[in-house]
């Protein structure tokens, strides 16, 4: 994946989306899974790379477990409400 491209004018087999769909969870990096569920970027990083950041910062084993504060405010992605 080219490092300054955004997801949209990558060729669609090489989006994370669609090739979870075309070839499953396992086909895909955790940097492309935590992109679906980002769903945006930031300026100057598309998804994958804000999820490769958060797995560079964050680690990718259950005893490097974050508040979910740290991680979204490191993501710019903001938590659910309730209601």
């Amino acid at each position: 994946m080219s490092d300054s491209l955004r997801l949209k004018d990558q060729p669609v087999s090489q989006r994370p989306r669609e090739r979870l769909a075309a070839l499953g969870a396992d086909a895909l990096s955790h940097a492309e899974l935590i992109a679906i569920l980002l769903r945006t970027g930031l300026k100057g990083a598309n998804a994958v790379q804000v999820g490769q950041q958060l797995l560079n910062k964050f680690g990718r084993s259950s005893r490097s477990r974050r508040r979910r504060s740290r991680i979204c405010k490191r993501s710019g992605a903001s938590g659910a409400t309730r209601r």
